[in-house]
């Protein structure tokens, strides 16, 4: 953990300048019209046919299955964050949605006030003070950064339930979760870009105010109105 966490002190130090605060935007570029292109021609038709043959009740309980063998993680992160009461609420959320929720097709712990409070390694690193480096745009994965490129593969190997399961389970999940998080979103994500000037500030503006360091100033975007 010690030497992890080395490497992304040294990854995130190499970080963009005053002068130059995107010093990735060509290649980011390049990588966001192969997202779009991914979405338009893989995505958008995959989840169209899901949202058409799956009823409503069932995509419910499949989204709820999918965040809830991603309890584990979220755990682990809570406790890595020293934030115990949050670790507690996931642990306990775990235990009611695998169990009286039958694996987690019914959120149980949410109807009894425990709501779900995400975290994943990006935010530990924040925590420990590794700041957010570069903007970055990953092929398929999208919006990323230095500091989350480091945390991705993290959230991949350090799942305690890919052991558990095997990382057949562990790349099966991660595509139920895309399909479902897509599902969600969709309409709001096309609305915005289809509203937007340049979809490349677009996107990395409302990153880095996210999940950007609090020094981080993000672009200003200008959106068009709508009609």
């Amino acid at each position: 953990m010690k030497r992890l966490l080395l490497m992304a002190l040294l990854l995130s130090g190499c970080s963009s300048s005053t002068n130059n605060p995107d010093p990735n935007a060509q290649f980011n570029r390049d990588m966001l019209r192969l997202n779009m292109c991914i979405n338009e021609n893989v995505m958008q038709p995959v989840t169209d046919a899901y949202e058409f043959y799956i009823p409503t009740c069932m995509r419910y309980s499949i989204s709820s299955f999918s965040y809830n063998w991603y309890e584990p993680l979220v755990f682990v992160n809570h406790v890595l964050a020293l934030d115990f009461e949050k670790s507690f609420t996931s642990l306990l959320r775990f235990i009611l949605n695998t169990t009286i929720g039958m694996f987690g097709l019914f959120d149980v712990a949410e109807q009894i006030g425990l709501e779900r409070v995400d975290t994943n390694y990006s935010a530990t690193l924040h925590k420990w003070g590794v700041p957010t480096g570069d903007y970055l745009v990953l092929p398929i994965l999208g919006p990323s950064s230095t500091r989350d490129s480091i945390a991705e593969p993290i959230s991949w190997f350090a799942d305690p339930v890919t052991y558990l399961a095997g990382f057949p389970w562990m790349i099966a999940r991660k595509v139920v979760s895309m399909i479902c998080v897509y599902s969600e979103n969709k309409d709001t994500l096309n609305a915005t870009l289809q509203n937007s000037l340049d979809n490349y500030s677009l996107i990395r503006s409302a990153y880095m105010q996210k999940y950007g360091d609090e020094s981080a100033v993000p672009e200003t975007v200008e959106v068009l109105e709508e009609e």
